[in-house]
Protein backbone atom coordinates (compact mmCIF):
# COMPACT_ATOMS: atom_id res chain seq x y z
CA UNK A 1 0.00 0.00 0.00
CA UNK A 2 1.23 3.25 -0.87
CA UNK A 3 1.53 6.19 1.55
CA UNK A 4 -0.54 8.81 0.51
CA UNK A 5 0.73 12.52 -0.60
CA UNK A 6 1.29 15.06 2.19
CA UNK A 7 -1.19 17.24 0.75
CA UNK A 8 -4.22 14.53 0.76
CA UNK A 9 -3.73 13.53 3.95
CA UNK A 10 -6.06 15.10 6.96
CA UNK A 11 -4.70 17.52 9.21
CA UNK A 12 -3.02 16.72 12.43
CA UNK A 13 -4.87 18.35 15.16
CA UNK A 14 -1.85 20.44 16.71
CA UNK A 15 -3.72 19.70 20.13
CA UNK A 16 -2.31 16.44 19.76
CA UNK A 17 1.26 16.72 18.71
CA UNK A 18 4.20 16.62 21.13
CA UNK A 19 6.84 19.48 20.97
CA UNK A 20 9.03 17.80 18.65
CA UNK A 21 6.24 17.06 16.17
CA UNK A 22 5.11 20.90 16.34
CA UNK A 23 8.26 21.85 15.69
CA UNK A 24 8.55 19.77 12.31
CA UNK A 25 5.23 20.85 11.81
CA UNK A 26 5.98 23.98 11.90
CA UNK A 27 9.38 23.84 9.82
CA UNK A 28 7.47 22.36 7.10
CA UNK A 29 5.24 25.18 6.86
CA UNK A 30 7.97 27.83 7.19
CA UNK A 31 10.00 25.87 4.48
CA UNK A 32 7.11 25.74 2.15
CA UNK A 33 6.25 29.29 2.45
CA UNK A 34 9.80 30.09 2.02
CA UNK A 35 10.01 27.85 -1.07
CA UNK A 36 7.17 29.83 -2.50
CA UNK A 37 8.96 33.10 -1.95
CA UNK A 38 12.41 32.04 -3.43
CA UNK A 39 10.60 30.81 -6.64
CA UNK A 40 11.20 34.21 -8.16
CA UNK A 41 14.71 33.93 -7.28
CA UNK A 42 14.91 30.54 -8.95
CA UNK A 43 16.45 29.21 -5.82
CA UNK A 44 15.92 26.59 -3.75
CA UNK A 45 15.55 27.20 0.13
CA UNK A 46 19.26 25.21 0.41
CA UNK A 47 20.51 27.41 -2.51
CA UNK A 48 19.21 30.36 -1.00
CA UNK A 49 20.84 29.26 2.57
CA UNK A 50 24.19 28.85 0.70
CA UNK A 51 24.11 32.46 -1.03
CA UNK A 52 23.30 34.24 2.15
CA UNK A 53 26.02 32.67 3.86
CA UNK A 54 28.14 33.83 1.09
CA UNK A 55 26.25 37.21 0.47
CA UNK A 56 27.29 38.44 4.87
CA UNK A 57 30.67 37.09 4.39
CA UNK A 58 33.11 38.50 5.48
CA UNK A 59 30.22 40.36 7.54
CA UNK A 60 30.08 38.15 10.36
CA UNK A 61 30.79 39.41 13.81
CA UNK A 62 31.92 36.12 15.12
CA UNK A 63 34.94 36.06 11.85
CA UNK A 64 38.57 37.49 12.82
CA UNK A 65 39.27 40.47 10.14
CA UNK A 66 41.68 38.09 8.53
CA UNK A 67 38.82 35.13 7.15
CA UNK A 68 38.06 37.45 4.47
CA UNK A 69 38.07 34.67 2.24
CA UNK A 70 35.38 32.34 2.37
CA UNK A 71 36.92 28.61 0.98
CA UNK A 72 34.43 26.08 0.53
CA UNK A 73 34.98 23.93 3.16
CA UNK A 74 34.39 26.69 5.62
CA UNK A 75 31.10 27.49 3.47
CA UNK A 76 30.19 23.39 4.38
CA UNK A 77 31.19 24.13 8.04
CA UNK A 78 29.43 26.92 8.53
CA UNK A 79 26.02 25.28 6.58
CA UNK A 80 26.69 22.50 8.29
CA UNK A 81 26.76 19.87 5.62
CA UNK A 82 29.00 17.66 3.64
CA UNK A 83 31.80 19.41 1.55
CA UNK A 84 30.55 17.63 -1.20
CA UNK A 85 27.31 18.92 -0.44
CA UNK A 86 28.59 22.78 -0.60
CA UNK A 87 30.57 22.06 -3.91
CA UNK A 88 26.79 20.59 -5.39
CA UNK A 89 25.40 24.20 -4.05
CA UNK A 90 27.71 26.49 -5.15
CA UNK A 91 27.30 24.16 -8.59
CA UNK A 92 24.20 25.13 -8.38
CA UNK A 93 24.86 29.31 -7.69
CA UNK A 94 28.19 29.50 -10.21
CA UNK A 95 25.53 27.74 -12.93
CA UNK A 96 22.92 30.60 -12.30
CA UNK A 97 25.98 33.02 -12.49
CA UNK A 98 25.35 34.37 -9.01
CA UNK A 99 28.81 33.48 -7.33
CA UNK A 100 32.02 32.79 -8.67
CA UNK A 101 35.07 30.68 -7.54
CA UNK A 102 38.54 31.69 -7.72
CA UNK A 103 41.67 30.47 -6.19
CA UNK A 104 42.52 31.83 -2.57
CA UNK A 105 45.45 34.05 -2.66
CA UNK A 106 46.46 33.11 1.01
CA UNK A 107 46.84 29.68 -0.83
CA UNK A 108 46.92 28.50 -3.93
CA UNK A 109 45.61 25.20 -3.58
CA UNK A 110 42.37 26.38 -2.00
CA UNK A 111 39.21 27.43 -3.70
CA UNK A 112 37.41 30.67 -2.49
CA UNK A 113 33.93 31.88 -3.22
CA UNK A 114 32.26 35.30 -3.83
CA UNK A 115 29.49 36.64 -4.97
CA UNK A 116 29.71 37.84 -8.95
CA UNK A 117 28.04 41.08 -10.18
CA UNK A 118 24.97 39.43 -10.59
CA UNK A 119 25.22 37.67 -7.04
CA UNK A 120 25.23 41.14 -5.97
CA UNK A 121 22.39 42.19 -7.71
CA UNK A 122 20.60 39.16 -6.74
CA UNK A 123 21.25 40.00 -3.03
CA UNK A 124 19.97 43.60 -3.23
CA UNK A 125 16.80 42.54 -5.11
CA UNK A 126 16.43 39.76 -2.45
CA UNK A 127 16.82 41.39 0.42
CA UNK A 128 14.13 44.01 -0.15
CA UNK A 129 11.86 41.29 -1.38
CA UNK A 130 12.41 39.00 1.96
CA UNK A 131 12.11 41.85 4.68
CA UNK A 132 8.90 42.43 3.74
CA UNK A 133 8.04 38.73 2.94
CA UNK A 134 9.09 38.06 6.38
CA UNK A 135 7.08 40.65 8.05
CA UNK A 136 3.88 39.16 6.30
CA UNK A 137 5.37 35.58 6.95
CA UNK A 138 5.95 36.49 10.55
CA UNK A 139 2.62 38.16 10.74
CA UNK A 140 0.53 35.61 9.26
CA UNK A 141 2.26 32.80 11.32
CA UNK A 142 2.41 34.36 14.50
CA UNK A 143 -0.30 36.87 14.79
CA UNK A 144 -2.30 34.54 17.15
CA UNK A 145 0.92 35.32 19.68
CA UNK A 146 0.78 39.36 20.78
CA UNK A 147 4.19 41.59 21.04
CA UNK A 148 4.91 39.72 24.15
CA UNK A 149 4.47 36.52 23.24
CA UNK A 150 6.30 36.83 19.83
CA UNK A 151 9.79 38.24 21.99
CA UNK A 152 9.52 35.31 24.45
CA UNK A 153 8.87 32.51 21.96
CA UNK A 154 12.49 34.11 20.27
CA UNK A 155 14.26 34.75 23.12
CA UNK A 156 12.95 30.69 23.93
CA UNK A 157 14.22 29.33 20.60
CA UNK A 158 17.50 31.38 20.42
CA UNK A 159 18.32 29.48 23.86
CA UNK A 160 17.27 26.50 22.11
CA UNK A 161 19.09 26.62 19.40
CA UNK A 162 22.17 27.97 20.96
CA UNK A 163 21.91 24.95 23.50
CA UNK A 164 21.62 22.69 20.47
CA UNK A 165 25.27 23.81 19.14
CA UNK A 166 26.94 22.80 22.60
CA UNK A 167 25.20 18.76 22.23
CA UNK A 168 26.40 15.90 20.84
CA UNK A 169 24.56 14.03 18.37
Amino acid sequence: MRHQDRADAPPIDPALMDLPELMVHLSRSLRSRHSRELAPFDLTPSQARAFATVARWPRRAQEPETAAELRLSTLAELLQIAPRSATELVDALQDKGFVERRPSEQDRRAIVVTLSPAGVELRRRMRAAMEQTNRRTAGDLFQVLDEHERTLLESLLRKVAAAERTVEP
